[in-house]
């Protein structure tokens, strides 16, 4: 069975690395350095608790690091694929991986329907909350930047309605990923209360 430590040790050695360049580089993104960072810890002592399939870790902690990378490295914030804003897709992977990391829980003790319906529930929620941020953050701290606690990302409003209703269509682009979420649940029949993996991590 996988030792899911080290995973979290090389993210965080990482994170810190990413850190560093904010400081000289891009200090208006060190607090959504050190908020990713925060959450990688608070992950990993959650994971330990309530062990996750090891792809499931691994998914979860490229996605926390694809928001520092996408700051500094790539600029991801200023594109667009298909007509459609990182920031938008980046919404949509979220939630599907929200969506499969509270069902992995939620499913050792709930029946699959409960389990997905409360997921998508969460995941929502999470993505809710995450859009009162960014208000808060633009309208009254006056952070205007593609940081995670400012509304837009780097494009101009001009491109599409995507861009002139920020807000509304990641909450729809949250709302589009947990239900594929569900439906890699419910194609993929993923059986975590059966899942050695889980099971093995905790008899140890």
């Amino acid at each position: 069975m996988m030792d899911r430590k080290p995973i979290f040790i090389v993210v965080l050695a990482l994170l810190t690395v990413l850190l560093l360049f904010m400081i000289f580089l891009r200090p208006a993104f060190i607090k959504d350095t050190v908020f990713v960072i925060l959450l990688t810890i608070a992950f990993y002592f959650v994971e330990s608790k309530m062990p996750l399939p090891t792809w499931n870790v691994i998914l979860g902690l490229v996605l926390i690091l694809m928001h520092p990378l996408s700051l500094l490295v790539l600029d991801l914030y200023s594109y667009y694929i298909f007509g459609i804003g990182y920031d938008k897709w980046f919404h949509l992977s979220s939630a599907i991986v929200m969506t499969l990391t509270f069902y992995s829980w939620l499913s050792k003790k709930l029946r699959p329907a409960s389990a997905i319906l409360i997921s998508i529930l969460m995941a929502l929620g999470i993505g809710s909350l995450n859009e009162i941020i960014e208000f808060i953050g633009t309208t009254y701290i006056h952070i205007n930047s593609s940081s995670m606690f400012s509304q837009g990302d780097s494009l101009p409003y001009s491109i599409s309605d995507l861009q002139v209703y920020d807000t509304w269509w990641d909450m729809i682009f949250n709302l589009f990923g947990t239900v594929a979420g569900a439906i890699i649940i419910l194609a993929t029949g993923l059986g975590y209360r059966k899942d050695h993996d889980v099971k093995s991590r905790g008899k140890a």
